[in-house]
């Protein structure tokens, strides 16, 4: 199978962000993902197999049980590519939905930036206790310290 985006993307949301078992996550880390592959959400710049792995297994915990789910089908163009997705129990309804923006070179992906449904992400944090967390009334920035090249 060739390894483009459109295979690319949708096996990093069920081998990596669904699997629970952490050897076969490391596994497909591995074989999904650049070793200094970069991923960006809004909670944080996560980069290289062990800080992917470590955001993956934070998400697990929070949301026990909840899968991913690809919503759409994938668009690329010269190896950045799109695709839209739902989390949630399997069979219910989705607790969380977004776009994933990904890059790739030599088959493998170098950066995923996760844009989440700003209304849902703003409605799940103000019911945290956790005031680090919220991110009401405005979008959190940063300047990455990083260069993709």
């Amino acid at each position: 199978m060739e390894r483009n985006l459109a295979y690319l993307l949708p096996e990093n949301l069920y081998r990596v962000f669904n699997e629970t078992d952490l050897n076969k996550r490391k596994a497909a880390i591995a074989d999904l993902w650049d070793e200094d592959g970069i991923f960006i959400d809004p909670l944080g710049v996560h980069q290289g197999h062990e800080k992917l792995n470590a955001a993956v297994t934070a998400l697990q915990h929070q949301f026990p049980g909840s899968v991913f789910r690809v919503t759409s089908p994938i668009q690329e163009n010269f190896g950045v590519g799109r695709g839209s997705w739902e989390y949630g129990p399997p069979g219910g309804a989705a607790l969380e939905k977004g776009i994933d923006v990904g890059r790739m070179k030599d088959g493998k992906l170098v950066a995923l930036y996760v844009f989440v449904d700003r209304d849902r992400i703003r409605l799940r944090l103000s019911n945290e206790s956790s005031s680090a967390l919220r991110l009401q009334g405005s979008q959190r920035s940063f300047t990455p310290s990083f260069v993709i090249s």
